[in-house]
């Protein structure tokens, strides 16, 4: 079991490398979803059955798809290479290094090597792991509000998106090229 677990792992490391190295963003979006479906794989084997179907249904099929669409609409040319500011360059380092720092954090509480005396694999008493009850309970309770700043954080992407479709439309118009 070990072995099948670390096969879909390295698959979904690969995919993820992918998503983020390849040029063609339709390229990036397809090693996403095999990222999805590889992480979905990864609850199966740990028996979250519930989460697996998510993954795929939500993520995989639903979302990656709804960029996959942006893509075809927005199309794919050259001048996403331009030259950025200083300061955009600088604050996607500072947001790089709060990432990292997060994943350090999350990874030394989750050993319990600091921040935190429970970790990350505390169950509730009766409550099989997997199980959408446990799932229900972590995410009205525990993860309440990080639920809730990904829903705001996926309302603002959206809102980006309209916002950067309005924009090169309106580039179009004034090049005279058709919408």
């Amino acid at each position: 079991m070990e072995a099948v677990i670390i096969v879909i792992g390295s698959v979904a490391l690969l995919c993820a490398i992918g998503t983020i190295s390849f040029k063609d963003p339709v390229h990036c979006a397809v090693s996403l979803i095999g990222h999805m479906v590889s992480l979905a794989a990864l609850f199966i084997a740990l028996h979250a059955e519930f989460l697996a179907m998510v993954q795929v249904i939500v993520y995989a099929g639903a979302v990656v798809v709804l960029f996959i669409f942006i893509i075809a609409y927005l199309g794919t040319s050259e001048e996403v290479s331009k030259v950025r500011p200083a300061w955009e360059k600088n604050f996607v380092l500072f947001l790089a290094l709060t990432m990292i720092f997060e994943i350090v954090w999350v990874i030394n509480t989750s050993l319990g090597v600091g921040g935190g005396s429970e970790g990350v694999t505390t169950v509730v008493a009766g409550l099989e792991f997997g199980s959408t009850k446990l799932l229900a309970h972590e995410l009205f309770s525990r993860f309440f509000i990080p639920f809730e700043l990904a829903s705001v954080l996926l309302l603002v992407a959206a809102v980006g998106v309209l916002a950067l479709l309005k924009r090169v439309n309106t580039e179009k118009r004034e090049n005279g090229e058709t919408v």
